[in-house]
């Protein structure tokens, strides 16, 4: 599940979804990634700010 939140939060980055949010004074975002199965829950994650 680690590889899964990993690739998860990589593709945060690769498909660059909070591009738009910086065009309208957004200055730090919070990336997640997050895998589950039944009750397991792995996640990843990091503040970017400019």
């Amino acid at each position: 599940m680690e590889k899964l939140s990993k690739e998860a939060f990589r593709q945060i980055d690769r498909k660059q979804y909070g591009y738009g949010m910086k065009d309208t004074g957004v200055t730090q975002i919070m990336k997640i990634g997050i895998a589950f199965y039944k009750k397991q829950v792995e996640l990843v994650y990091r503040m970017d700010s400019e």
